[in-house]
């Protein structure tokens, strides 16, 4: 048998790959515990969004505190954007081998390559989103770019206030699964 996610030959009678760590029986949305980190999206996925939201925020004020000033800018905003996408992918190589072999991993597992990728897209996602916003709200509405951080502080807080809620939720649907 064939792994759909890395095309690695397995034995039938697996239930993860061994070479991607994806979980074969995971459905693409965690529905408990067991699936966070191998299904594609799960309770931390609004968290990526959100690191990518801070990510890009931060790496970006080195272009906007120099427009700010009236000086050509430190870097550009595709500078920005890639800088935020490695932040994301040495995020994932952080979480998956120094958290997983220090024992602070979520599970004590590591992240399928799956769910990995996925993390990186959702951190991307809140840094495009970010970049979109910048676009129309400092460059074509001509606003004050220190509104579009106090914006992208409240997005982030909100973000991580569903993030917890979320975490919560997890938790207590594999609560009640274990019990019953």
């Amino acid at each position: 048998m064939k792994c759909p996610h890395c095309d690695a030959e397995i034995g039938e009678d697996l239930d993860e790959c061994p070479f991607c760590y994806a979980d074969l029986t995971a459905p693409p949305v965690a529905q408990d515990i067991s699936q966070v980190g191998v299904s594609t999206l799960d309770s931390y996925s609004i968290g990526h969004v959100a690191m990518g939201v801070m990510a890009w925020l931060i790496i970006s004020l080195g272009y906007s505190i120099y427009q700010y000033y009236g000086l050509p800018p430190l870097f550009e905003l595709w500078v920005v954007f890639l800088l935020t996408l490695l932040f994301a992918v040495v995020w994932e190589l952080f979480e998956n081998v120094i958290l997983f072999k220090a024992g602070l991993k979520f599970e004590s597992r590591r992240d399928s390559i799956l769910n990995s990728i996925w993390d990186i897209l959702f951190v991307v996602l809140g840094a495009v989103i970010f970049w979109i916003f910048w676009y129309f709200y400092v460059e074509v509405a001509k606003n004050a770019g220190r509104w579009y951080y106090l914006i992208g502080f409240i997005t982030f807080t909100l973000l991580v206030i569903i993030f917890i809620f979320s975490l919560k939720f997890i938790k207590k649907t594999s609560e009640k699964k274990w019990i019953s």
